[in-house]
């Protein structure tokens, strides 16, 4: 099977200086040469410029197979809005837990949202099948399959712990009668509305009690994150949006599952996090796998693009906005 991978954005700017970028990453997925055309869309950027460059470059979004987003952060999925007015999108995956609330902890200690601007319940009112990705892996189209809830198997990849989550849960509170109501009409469903009486009459009558909502943050485990397997005659080229879980670990995974050579890498590393020891180590486990190329960009780290480069020489390719791959 063969590919084309066109970047409609990325952190980047092209060489002559065609398109717009922004710290997110969008990238276009098509198949060549089979009878049934797959089209997918990975990720939208933070802004929704994406759909511009496409304009700019001839591509039309019109006829996407599906909507894939990586994971719930503002840089991959804060397009969405965007794409979902302009066209008519019939499919998107997610991975498990997606639509749970995402926090990064500032120096002060205080909460900034880097979550998603929309709900499950909104692309549902447009039209849109919303899919997520239980499963460990998940072919959805003829030689795509999904990879997601990634083992821990290289020790120098760490979680960072300054990403969390907010759980919210539903308690319904009540002046009076609350109490007893409750007692009384236990296994109350989410999304009903329940009632108590008004102590302050003699007649009874009926009120809509309190609902008080109960946030919880805990660290954020990236189960909702996922990334793409191609197939290919060599193997398999693996994209990834932002790599939180490692792209070691997420490397080491799909190639223990898929039991197929890893002959290609395309996206988002989150090495601008890494210390010289974390990069030295993920450099010499990538040559340990022979990739025949190594598209990374995004969240990789300017200095670290450079010592990759170094590393890699040939085998490197400078995914920037505008980009494309064929393999």
């Amino acid at each position: 099977m063969r590919w084309k991978l066109t970047t409609l954005i990325e952190n980047h700017v092209d060489k002559e200086e065609r398109y717009m970028c922004e710290h997110g990453l969008a990238i276009l997925i098509e198949s060549e040469n089979q009878e049934e055309q797959v089209c997918l869309l990975m990720d939208t950027g933070q802004s929704g410029i994406f759909y511009e460059n496409a304009a700019k470059m001839g591509i039309s979004l019109e006829n996407l197979s599906a909507l894939l987003i990586s994971h719930a952060h503002y840089d991959h999925a804060g397009g969405v809005k965007r794409l979902i007015e302009e066209e008519t999108i019939r499919k998107i995956y997610v991975g498990k837990d997606f639509f749970q609330g995402k926090y990064y902890e500032k120096n002060d200690g205080t909460m900034k949202d880097i979550g998603i601007a929309f709900s499950k319940e909104e692309l549902e009112k447009k039209g849109i099948t919303v899919c997520e990705v239980k499963e460990d892996m998940q072919m959805i189209f003829p030689g795509v399959t999904l990879y997601r809830n990634f083992e821990r198997i290289v020790g120098y990849e760490q979680l960072n712990p300054r990403f969390f989550v907010k759980k919210e849960d539903k308690e319904i509170v009540a002046d009076c009668f609350a109490e007893s109501f409750f007692q009384t009409h236990s296994g109350t469903e989410e999304g009903m509305t329940a009632y108590s009486t008004d102590c302050s009459s003699d007649e009874l009558s009926v009120k809509p009690a309190i609902e008080k909502v109960i946030s919880e943050y805990t660290k954020d485990s990236f189960t909702d994150e996922i990334a793409v397997a191609l197939d290919t005659e060599q193997g398999i080229v693996v994209i990834v949006g932002c790599s939180h879980p490692g792209i070691m670990n997420i490397l080491r995974t799909i190639e223990k599952r898929s039991g197929k050579k890893i002959c290609g890498v395309v996206g988002g590393t989150h090495l601008m996090e890494a210390d010289g020891e974390r990069l030295r180590k993920t450099i010499d486990d990538l040559k340990e796998m022979n990739i025949n190329f190594i598209a990374v960009s995004h969240c990789t780290g300017e200095d670290n693009l450079e010592t990759i480069k170094n590393n890699f020489g040939e085998k490197f390719i400078f995914n920037c906005t505008g980009n494309v791959i064929r393999f």
